[in-house]
C-alpha cells in the first residue's frame, strides 16, 4: 500500500503526462490522498501498538482519549508532511482550503469509525435508554436546540461588547469551504453535521466527565472545565476572545448531558442540530 501510494504521488507530482492531462483540482486531490495513504500505511505499526492500550479491558475513558489523541497527532504529522513535500503551497488559499476539507473529514471520520466500532455496545445501550424515555428526550432535544441558539446569540453579543468585530478564524475557514466547490461543501457537511457532533461529545462530554468524576470534581466544576476545554480546542490563530462563544456552547451541552442523566444522544442531537442549522443558514 505504501509503495502504491508513493508511486501515485510521484506520478502526479513529476509526470508531464499527469500534469498536462489531469485537471489541476483533481491532481491536488490525488496528491493529498496519496500522501495521507503513504504515511498512514507507514504508521500502521504505531497505531497497532497503541491498540494495545485500547483493548476491551481498558477503561472506556482511557480508550476514548487514546484514540482521539493518537489520530490527532497522526493528522498533524500528515499535514506537516504535506507542507514539507511541497504538495501544499501555504500561500495558496485554494490549497489550504482543499487540505482542510480532506484532513478534517479523514481525521474526524477515522475517530468516528473507531468509536462506533469499539463502543458499539455503549451506543446501543444509550439508545435503548433513549427509547425508554423517548417523549421526554425528544422534547429535550427540541427545546435544547432553541436554547443553544439563544446561548450562541448572547455569547456573540458579549464578544461584540468586548470590542471584537472580526469573524473567528474557525468560522472563516468554514466560510471558505462553503464558498468552495461541491467537494468542499460535501466534506464540510460530513465533518460538521455527521462526524464532529459524535466525536466531540464523546471526548468533551463522555470521557471528560468520567475522568473528572474520578478526580472527585463537583458537577458544576466538571461542566466548567469541559466547556473551557471545548472552547480552547475551537480557537485558532490566537483569536482567544472566541473562547467565550465556544465555551458557552460547551457549557450548555454539558448541562444538557448532565440533566439528561448523561445520555450521550442528547448533547449529540443538540450539537448536530446546531451545526446543521449553521451550515444551512450559511448556504442559503
Amino acid at each position: 500500500v505504501s509503495l502504491l501510494a508513493f508511486g501515485t504521488l510521484y506520478f502526479t507530482m513529476y509526470s508531464d503526462y499527469a500534469i498536462s492531462t489531469i485537471n489541476a483540482s483533481n491532481l491536488l486531490i490525488y496528491q493529498i490522498l496519496s500522501i495521507i495513504l503513504y504515511f498512514g500505511s507507514l504508521t500502521a505499526a504505531i497505531l497497532l501498538f497503541f491498540s494495545i492500550l485500547i483493548k476491551t479491558e481498558s477503561s472506556m475513558t482511557k480508550r476514548i482519549f487514546v484514540v482521539y489523541f493518537t489520530v490527532f497527532f497522526f493528522a498533524v504529522f500528515v499535514q506537516v508532511s504535506l507542507f514539507i513535500t511541497d504538495v501544499i503551497d501555504r500561500d495558496n488559499p485554494f490549497h489550504i482550503m482543499r487540505l482542510s476539507s480532506i484532513t478534517n473529514v479523514l481525521y474526524y471520520g477515522s475517530i468516528f469509525t473507531i468509536y462506533i466500532v469499539i463502543f458499539k455496545k455503549y451506543f446501543i445501550d444509550e439508545f435503548t435508554k433513549f427509547k425508554l424515555n423517548i417523549r421526554l428526550y425528544v422534547i429535550t432535544l427540541i427545546v435544547g436546540f432553541f436554547l443553544i441558539l439563544v446561548v450562541a446569540i448572547m455569547a456573540n453579543i458579549l464578544i461584540v461588547a468586548t470590542g471584537e468585530t472580526d469573524t473567528s478564524a474557525n468560522q472563516q475557514a468554514l466560510n471558505a469551504l462553503l464558498n468552495g466547490a461541491w467537494f468542499d461543501k460535501f466534506f464540510l457537511f460530513l465533518f460538521s453535521v455527521v462526524f464532529a457532533p459524535v466525536v466531540e461529545e464523546m471526548i468533551f462530554r463522555k470521557a471528560t466527565f468520567d475522568f473528572l468524576d474520578k478526580q472527585k470534581m463537583s458537577p458544576l466544576m466538571t461542566i466548567f472545565i469541559s466547556a473551557a476545554f471545548f472552547g480552547l480546542v475551537h480557537v485558532t490563530s490566537g483569536d482567544f476572545v472566541q473562547v467565550i462563544y465556544y465555551s458557552a456552547l460547551g457549557a450548555f451541552l454539558g448541562l444538557a448531558y448532565h440533566f439528561s442523566k448523561r445520555n450521550i444522544y442528547i448533547p449529540i442531537g443538540i450539537h448536530l442540530s446546531l451545526n446543521l442549522y449553521v451550515v444551512i443558514n450559511m448556504l442559503f
